[in-house]
């Protein structure tokens, strides 16, 4: 990693499997101990179908559920609240990027990326984004808009090739 000057390290599901608080704290400062300039260490934490560390009970309670039970649950301050409980707990063990929020507009039901979004229109994804954001900036996470160019309705690029015919 010297060679290249690695800028990150994307942590999988596989990499939280098994371990401890402790085990993992020493496998994210493993990568991080031959750095001159420290890397970004970042995981999937979405919530509901897309959880990583959370997946894990030796490291987190509980795993954390979807933005859509959350704002069913306590609104806008539910979504703000469970941000920065993924942020302190992201940051207790050095990992400072979240590959989070989901920004895509979906508000059908049927469409692949549905379940992982707000579930809202435009306006109530952008709230969502907007709230996700600025919590994630107040506890000095960084964050991810995701997907480019985004799902919206439709079907699972992962396995085959989607069309989008929105204007």
């Amino acid at each position: 990693s010297q060679t290249y000057h690695i800028g990150g390290y994307l942590l999988f599901g596989a990499d939280f499997e098994n371990e401890t608080a402790d085990s993992l704290l020493n496998k994210i400062q493993a990568l991080q101990s031959d750095k001159e300039i420290p890397m970004f260490i970042g995981a999937d934490e979405e919530g509901g179908t897309v959880t990583r560390i959370s997946r894990n009970p030796n490291l987190v309670a509980s795993p954390f559920q979807s933005p859509q039970a959350i704002y069913q649950a306590n609104g806008w301050k539910g979504i703000a609240a469970d941000t920065v409980q993924k942020a302190e707990i992201l940051t207790s063990y050095g990992i400072q990027l979240g590959l989070f929020p989901v920004a895509d507009v979906a508000t059908d039901p049927n469409a692949f990326i549905y379940e992982r979004t707000i579930g809202q229109d435009a306006k109530g994804t952008s709230t969502f984004v907007e709230t996700v954001v600025n919590s994630l900036k107040e506890t000095q996470v960084a964050s991810t808009l995701k997907h480019f160019p985004g799902y919206g309705n439709n079907l699972d690029s992962h396995i085959e090739i989607v069309r989008d015919e929105r204007p």
